[in-house]
């Protein structure tokens, strides 16, 4: 009973409040939201494996594990123009069904903005190269080439900023 009383009055402060309402307003804005209440993405894909007679969870997709994870118990997706979209790869590239750095879904929901902070982080790639046999990271034109992508990344920052009241 104590328990409940600290439960109680723990979901009674204001902070709590001013924290659900902002919770509540961020969840209205999600395109897609998943369905699957307390059940992990691991757990609905093993699910998907049993339910199909797979040997492995590696043989479903991440997509058809995302698929099934938004859409609701009465079969509605949440996001429609996602599954026309996976319905287009999967026709036109059959192995991108399966799990994989360059699958369906990553072609899908990689935006450009996320790669460009990947190549604007010159330690990061400098480690990649130097992990990779016969790259030699402080090679003239492996340094020309990440010079390169670091410029081409500061321009991306530029064109994606707004303009400044004074530019305008």
């Amino acid at each position: 009973m104590e328990d409940w009383r600290i439960f109680v009055d723990q979901h009674n402060t204001e902070q709590f409040k001013r924290v659900s309402a902002r919770n509540k307003v961020n969840r209205a804005k999600l395109k897609g939201p998943a369905c699957l209440g307390r059940r992990s993405m691991a757990v609905t894909r093993h699910q998907m494996a049993m339910e199909r007679n797979l040997t492995s969870d590696a043989e479903i997709g991440r997509g058809d594990v995302y698929l099934r994870a938004h859409t609701s118990k009465d079969k509605v997706v949440q996001y429609p123009d996602l599954v026309q979209k996976l319905d287009e790869l999967y026709s036109s590239n059959p192995a991108s069904k399966m799990t994989g750095v360059d699958d369906a879904l990553t072609q899908i929901c990689q935006s450009q903005n996320d790669m460009s902070k990947v190549l604007g982080d010159q330690s990061f790639l400098s480690s990649i190269l130097a992990s990779l046999p016969g790259v030699n990271p402080n090679d003239p034109s492996v340094k020309d080439l990440l010079a390169s992508l670091q410029g081409q990344t500061e321009q991306k920052k530029d064109e994606d900023k707004p303009p400044n009241e004074d530019e305008k």
